[in-house]
């Protein structure tokens, strides 16, 4: 079972006024490069994994999905997408870590994920139950924290300057896959950093090709937008996979 913080009250509300931000990473940085990888989804059966208060649910209806379906563990969260609207949206409650418990009458076309998988404890069994709900030749595009910023256990994220200046990111534990707590909006968050190989190696051992990886890094205009991401040219935040599901299975 994953941690489920999103329904603590105080989080909510805080994490809802950062995702309600225009100026946020998400807007600015993780947002653009997730949906840079995404295929043309007109027509297309689609499964959000973690899609929180439907944002991306409803861009992808908007886009001309045949069908959205939207998952997550929150209850807060996805009593916020549900007012949302609009009702051709179906919202499931399950935590991703019994995913396997989720067997929907048709495969999708193609499983989306924005910032969720560092979250999981069980990668392998993520991928693999994921794989089980796509149609051969099926896409999975996801993207999470980046293993250089989650891979440090304790201590300052950046080297600073005696001015104070970032100088650059620090990066310790690499070589440490495991479980890391760290604080964000007032609450210890529990997060898992794997290596990039790990990530990697994962989707083609669960029967993915993979088809791209990308680091966003934010361009000038977002830089001029928020001048905090200014810090994030020393080390990539986020990394994203374009994956796609072999017919046969893993080993075949």
């Amino acid at each position: 079972m994953g941690q489920n913080i999103y329904d603590c009250a105080d989080f909510f509300e805080g994490y809802k006024a950062v995702r309600e931000n225009p100026l946020s990473y998400n807007e600015l940085l993780e947002r653009p490069a997730l949906r840079s990888l995404l295929p043309g989804v007109r027509g297309l059966r689609v499964l959000d994994l973690g899609c929180g208060m439907g944002e991306g649910c409803r861009w992808l209806l908007e886009q001309g999905a045949k069908a959205v379906v939207g998952v997550d563990q929150s209850a807060r969260m996805l009593e916020e997408a549900r007012a949302q609207g609009p009702d051709r949206i179906a919202y499931y409650q399950l935590d991703l870590a019994e995913l396997d418990t989720y067997r929907p009458e048709t495969p999708f076309d193609l499983a989306v994920s924005s910032l969720c998988f560092h979250y999981l404890p069980d990668y392998p069994k993520l991928l693999a139950d994921i794989r089980g709900l796509l149609r051969p030749g099926g896409l999975l595009v996801f993207s999470q924290e980046h293993p250089m910023v989650t891979a440090p256990r304790q201590g300052e994220l950046w080297e600073r300057d005696e001015q104070g200046e970032i100088r650059c990111g620090r990066v310790s534990d690499y070589g440490r896959p495991g479980l890391r707590v760290g604080q964000w909006l007032g609450q210890g968050v529990e997060k898992y950093h794997r290596t990039a190989a790990q990530l990697l190696n994962g989707l083609v051992e669960a029967g993915f090709v993979v088809e791209r990886m990308e680091e966003a890094c934010p361009t000038p205009g977002a830089m001029a937008q928020n001048p905090r991401l200014a810090k994030e040219v020393h080390r990539p935040c986020f990394i994203f996979f374009r994956a796609r599901r072999r017919g046969d299975p893993p080993g075949g």
